[in-house]
C-alpha cells in the first residue's frame, strides 16, 4: 500500500472543476454587488475577505453565498464534476428570500425602530437580476 501526503486544498480550490465553480461564484457576486472580490482560498474556504467600504447587506450576501457554496462542495465531494452553479444559485436565492421574509416580519412587528431592509432589498434585487442576466447570457431558462 503506497502512502502519500495529501491535503484538502487541491480538492477545495485548485481542482479545475472546483476552481471554475469558485470563479463563477466570485464573478456572480462581483456583478451583483458591484465589487471586486478576488478568488482566494481565504475567501472561498474560510470566508475571510476585506470588509471595509462594504455595506452590512453586502457582507451578509457574501457570507450567505460562500456558506452555500461550501455546503454544495461538501455535498458533492466525491464527484469529479463538482457542484453545479445553477444549484448554488437556487439555494442562495432561497436563503436570501427566507432572510428577507424574516426581516419583513420583524419590521412589521415593530420590534425595530428603524428599517434595516432597504439596503438588504437592494442587494437582493441586484443578486437576483445578476442571476437572471447570467442565465439568459448562458441560454439557461430563467
Amino acid at each position: 500500500m503506497s502512502r502519500t501526503q495529501g491535503h484538502l486544498l487541491p480538492h477545495s480550490v485548485e481542482c479545475t472543476s472546483i476552481e471554475e465553480y469558485w470563479s463563477s461564484i466570485i464573478g456572480h457576486l462581483n456583478e451583483a454587488l458591484g465589487r471586486e472580490l478576488q478568488l482566494s482560498p481565504l475567501l472561498c474556504l474560510l470566508g475571510i475577505y476585506k470588509r471595509p467600504k462594504l455595506r452590512k447587506a453586502d457582507n451578509r450576501m457574501i457570507d450567505i453565498a460562500m456558506a452555500v457554496a461550501r455546503k454544495e462542495i461538501a455535498c458533492h465531494w466525491k464527484s469529479f464534476e463538482g457542484p453545479a452553479i445553477s444549484s448554488w444559485q437556487k439555494e442562495v436565492e432561497q436563503w436570501v428570500r427566507a432572510e428577507d421574509e424574516a426581516l419583513m416580519r420583524v419590521e412589521a412587528s415593530g420590534m425595530r425602530r428603524r428599517p434595516l431592509s432597504e439596503s438588504w432589498r437592494e442587494v437582493l434585487q441586484a443578486y437576483i437580476e445578476a442571476g437572471r442576466n447570467r442565465r439568459h447570457h448562458h441560454g439557461e431558462p430563467i
